[in-house]
């Protein structure tokens, strides 16, 4: 996929993880707020995954050898 598409799912997708916490900030790491909290994380975690894969070098993006 396109490193500049990437960057801008990537970066909405950290958005939302954002409005996640300041929505359930009161509700996190709680019995009632398990749900908000497995969302935050996995949120969390996708962004910055999808961040990690549109600034990675290009020749670790396509399996090419390193120099």
């Amino acid at each position: 996929m396109n490193p500049i598409r990437l960057r801008k799912i990537g970066s909405f997708v950290m958005f939302l993880a954002w409005l996640s916490l300041i929505s359930n900030h009161a509700v996190l790491f709680t019995a009632e707020g398990l749900l908000a909290t497995l969302l935050q994380v996995a949120l969390t975690v996708a962004g910055t995954w999808l961040l990690y894969q549109s600034w990675k070098p290009r020749s670790q993006a396509q399996g090419l050898p390193q120099p």
